[in-house]
């Protein structure tokens, strides 16, 4: 898959979640590097893949490596040692869980839940988020593991959270204060989640982390949620939303499970090269 084809899919959500979106960007820019091109040529081009999805660290930090380094091969060992050291982390914390409830997709929290419900019998709670539905890709992952899940929309969270012992969600990003960003509905359910009682935990590679406190929401096309509105219907579609950290019990990484307060500290001792 080349750069433009790339981009395009990143736009239209057709590649979907923050390690995935980075890993692909990796791949385009190690092909435009490997057709030899000049290093004004190649920051372009990392700099088109970095404005596919302007809210995304890990394609940020993972672009920034590369160009740095010209290690493509090592920013895409990182992401695949990450989820598997990120899957045994999640396995050891919620392994007494019988039943965990997440939003939207995360291929990170999916790992996690295939490791729990490997070695016990689990139940899953995933709700929706529209217009485009990823949850759905949740719900077959799960069922294509044959595990048990059941699928809600996405006002119906608070359905989910009763049943659930755990809100486990991904992020899209982290900033230095430990406050998450992740799909639009994540820090209404996590509200419910506190008032419930169930503990909200994130799970990511910390190469999400930027440093910074506020980043961009990127607002999707109206037409995603009405093609055909009325022209004087005003529609806003955000695609992410900010979590506070004080709703956050604890964010699971592949350097370890660390609460809010102290994942700054964490990804700059664990990647000095990247984050100085």
């Amino acid at each position: 898959m080349g750069l433009e084809e790339t981009i395009r899919k990143i736009e239209d959500l057709e590649i979907q979640g923050a390690t995935d979106v980075a890993i692909e960007g990796v791949k385009a820019l190690r092909k435009e590097y490997r057709k030899d091109v000049s290093e004004e040529e190649l920051e372009k081009a990392a700099e088109k893949l970095k404005n596919s999805r302007p809210t995304e660290p890990a394609l940020f930090n993972a672009l920034e490596y590369v160009l740095t380094s010209k290690d493509f091969k090592g920013a895409l060992k990182h992401f695949d040692r990450s989820q598997k050291s990120i899957s045994k982390n999640g396995l050891v914390k919620f392994r007494d869980a019988e039943a965990i409830y997440t939003h939207c997709h995360s291929d990170t929290v999916v790992g996690i839940i295939e490791k729990v419900a490997g070695k016990k019998d689990l139940k899953v709670h995933n709700t929706e988020t529209r217009p485009l539905y990823q949850g759905r890709t949740t719900a077959k992952k799960m069922s294509n593991k044959n595990i048990d899940i059941t699928h809600y929309i996405d006002s119906a969270a608070r359905f989910a959270l009763e049943k659930s012992d755990y809100m486990l969600i991904g992020a899209d990003a982290v900033n230095r204060k430990g406050d998450v960003y992740n799909k639009i509905g994540s820090r209404l359910i996590a509200e419910s989640a506190e008032e419930m009682n169930v503990p909200v935990f994130v799970c990511t590679d910390s190469w999400k982390y930027f440093d910074g406190e506020e980043i961009e929401i990127e607002m999707r096309d109206g037409k995603e949620v009405w093609e055909d509105k009325p022209e004087e219907v005003s529609i806003r579609n955000p695609a992410f939303e900010k979590i506070p950290s004080r709703l956050i019990d604890g964010l699971v990484t592949e350097i370890g499970v660390v609460s809010p307060i102290s994942f700054e500290s964490n990804v700059r001792d664990a990647y000095p090269d990247i984050f100085e």
